[in-house]
């Protein structure tokens, strides 16, 4: 035999966790609280809170200005002041075909069009390009000297302004040159358009996914570590190695306290001794209580006892006195009722006609609303007319009973409490089961980093002490720390070869050194003499420009040619017949005859909103968005506040987290209305209310006191 200690240190540390971890002394304190009660006096803040929402939800105080106002006026001064009529007034304009078309009428011979439509932006383009206005501009004309300070600054502000100018490089270099698209910002956005909403990318398993890392970083440094640290194999290395040469003795004490211990926590050992009693069974004598319980319950259910009785009857009756007196005359007109084609097809003749309609449908759920709102019928209850005495049985009898199924007393605590306030469905079983649900299907934590899991370390272990030596090699503080002592201390000379190659250097690279000659030349300005190309070119253009070398040949044509020789070379003619068709009557009215009889359907039409949402998913108009061309500095506070609006007004940003739900579907299986369905079978069912005693599951404790 062994016996261990009660002061060792195991058995020591053993109650210590005993008491740490048992869970009578966790709850211990909440238990002496619960004990002790609580105090709740009738002025604290839950219960005037409550006492408030019960006069706000109260129908009492809700109907009692009512009451009180009731029979003091009789009629109402206008139609507006009785809000019976005006509600018929209103439901009569619902109803009037008049008013529903009404604003119908008035839009239909009206016709809208659209300032950004194509074809009106495509007719001001060729408008701007036929047009004569923009082709002329008129010179001013006043003489300058040609060295005057407006002149140079004109000159330069011409060529700031050219068109020609700002041209130039494109139509020397760039113009007639093909441009491929590969690479342009509207195909990255349409290839990371299709990565997005990529089926095959969107499904495909982890396993596919490439992910690279440098062996030498330091996640991948600290997880070889950790791997090194938590290795079965070469942490049992050593034991492996030295349990085959080392022999510990069977006596010694610690094999002794590990035999006692597996003794001690041995669960077949524990039950040892229930397995033998079992083994030896029990002696139950018949008179005992449970058999004579169970001969009652089979003389119960037995089937012969149950006939026993109709048996020694059956012979001494001849003949009954009714139809009725015949149980088996009586059954066989049940089984002739029940096969009889015309009982079978009664209820349904006389059911057929009728019209049923479910009591929760909408339209009648809302009419009760509506009779309960306006009816007057539950503030009249008509008092029983007998006499009774107070103090009888049968009235103290009738108040019990009125008030166990008065439905006012049942509801009371629901009309005082619960009547009118709110309910969050946060908490509910749905909510948790779809929260459940996003997250189980949410891409974002699915594909979250690695670095965004929470993840706690002791700070003294192996890998945290070598990322901590790590760090301070890598912290650049403390690399440029020394230099930053030494650069306040000492001083460089300013001719030394390297300060001096740095000022050279600033001489080749300065912007201002390279532009000094080109604009000392454009302060100087230039001579233009009047043979120069430029001068004959422009005259040659003023000549084509002009308004009298234009109407030229039309001035010395004039007079020889009288009349045309259609109407179609006649521009006032053809403008007037312009006229004419913009005036008619007829061509006004040409495209209200063609639209008339098309229908015109509600924009919040069902299809139509499903449309629009299909034309969201699949558009590529929210990839192009024309920047606004204005210049601003990106560090303005308005420019700061503008992206902040933008950003809360911001549709896409504001359903972002809702697109990982598009086309996630939900199983109903589980849901409280399958539940209710199950429960409501279960207590439907035939088979299991009919069936007999002996499929019932009974078991009776062996050590109880009847057995």
């Amino acid at each position: 035999d062994i016996h261990v200690m009660p002061d060792t240190p195991e058995i020591l540390l053993s109650k210590a966790n005993q008491v740490t971890m048992s869970n009578k002394l966790y709850k211990a304190g909440w238990e002496e609280d619960k004990k002790k009660g609580y105090d709740l006096k009738s002025d604290a803040i839950s219960i005037k809170a409550a006492k408030a929402s019960r006069d706000i939800a109260s129908d009492y105080k809700y109907k009692l200005a009512f009451e009180q106002a009731k029979g003091k006026h009789i009629g109402f001064r206008s139609l507006e002041d009785d809000p019976k009529l005006v509600h018929f007034m209103q439901v009569a304009k619902m109803q009037s075909e008049r008013e529903y078309k009404k604003d119908y009428e008035k839009s239909k011979t009206r016709f809208h069009t659209p300032v950004d439509m194509f074809s009106v932006v495509a007719a001001k383009k060729a408008q701007e390009v036929a047009t004569d206005a923009n082709y002329r501009s008129i010179i001013h004309t006043y003489s300058v000297m040609p060295d005057a300070m407006n002149l140079e600054l004109a000159k330069n502000m011409m060529q700031i302004q050219s068109n020609n100018q700002y041209k130039a490089d494109y139509d020397e270099f760039m113009k007639g040159v093909g441009w491929v698209p590969l690479g342009s910002l509207e195909a990255e956005k349409n290839k990371k358009a299709m990565e997005i909403v990529s089926e095959s990318k969107y499904r495909q398993h982890p396993d596919k996914l490439k992910y690279s890392i440098l062996m030498d970083s330091m996640p991948m440094v600290l997880a070889t570590n950790n791997a090194k640290i938590m290795d079965e194999h070469l942490y049992k290395k050593d034991w492996e190695a030295d349990k085959t040469k080392i022999h510990i003795m069977p006596d010694i004490p610690e094999i002794l306290l590990a035999k006692a211990n597996a003794f001690n926590i041995s669960n077949k050992m524990y039950r040892l001794s229930l397995e033998e009693d079992k083994k030896k069974g029990y002696d139950l004598r018949a008179d005992a209580i449970p058999i004579r319980a169970a001969k009652a319950s089979r003389d119960i259910a037995s089937d012969y006892k149950y006939k026993l009785g109709y048996e020694k009857d059956k012979g001494k009756l001849v003949g009954f006195r009714s139809l009725q007196d015949d149980p088996k005359l009586v059954h066989y007109m049940q089984v002739a009722k029940m096969q009889s084609d015309r009982e079978y097809k009664k209820a349904y003749e006389i059911s057929k006609t009728r019209y049923n309609t479910p009591a929760d449908t909408f339209s009648v759920m809302a009419a009760k609303e509506a009779q309960a709102n306006i009816t007057n019928v539950n503030y009249k209850r008509l008092i029983h007319k007998y006499i009774l005495l107070p103090d009888s049985v049968q009235v103290e009898l009738t108040r019990n009973m009125n008030r166990i199924q008065s439905n006012h007393e049942y509801k009371q605590d629901y009309n005082e409490w619960y009547k009118g306030l709110g309910w969050s469905p946060a908490g509910s079983l749905d909510v948790e089961k779809c929260k459940k649900a996003t997250e189980i299907a949410s891409d974002s934590k699915y594909r979250q980093h690695p670095s965004a899991f929470p993840f706690t370390k002791k700070m003294d272990s192996m890998d945290m002490e070598l990322a901590k030596y790590n760090a301070g090699v890598m912290d650049k503080h403390s690399y440029i720390q020394a230099w930053e002592k030494d650069k306040t201390t000492i001083h460089v000379m300013p001719d030394t070869p390297d300060i001096m190659l740095a000022k050279a250097n600033k001489l080749n690279y300065s912007e201002k050194l390279y532009k000094l000659g080109w604009q000392e030349m454009i302060k100087k300005g230039y001579d233009l003499t009047a043979e120069a190309i430029s001068v004959k070119a422009a005259k040659a253009s003023r000549d084509i420009a002009s308004e009298y070398k234009y109407k030229e040949g039309y001035r010395k044509q004039q007079g020889h040619h009288i009349g045309f020789r259609s109407l179609q070379d006649d521009p006032k003619l053809v403008h007037s017949m312009n006229v004419a068709k913009i005036q008619s009557e007829r061509e006004y009215k040409k495209d209200f005859e063609k639209w008339k009889t098309k229908i015109n359907l509600p924009v919040d039409m069902l299809a139509f909103l499903m449309a629009k949402n299909c034309q969201h998913l699949v558009s590529d108009a929210d990839y192009r968005r024309i920047i606004h061309q204005w210049t601003c500095l990106p560090d303005q506070t308005d420019v700061i506040h503008a992206k902040k609006v933008y950003e809360l007004q911001s549709d896409n940003a504001y359903k972002a987290d809702l697109q990982w739900l598009q086309g996630v579907g939900w199983n109903a299986y589980g849901s409280l209305e399958s539940e209710k369905n199950k429960k409501a079978s279960e207590i439907l069912s035939e088979k299991k209310y009919r069936q007999p005693p002996d499929t019932i599951k009974f078991t009776s404790i062996t050590d109880s006191m009847d057995v």
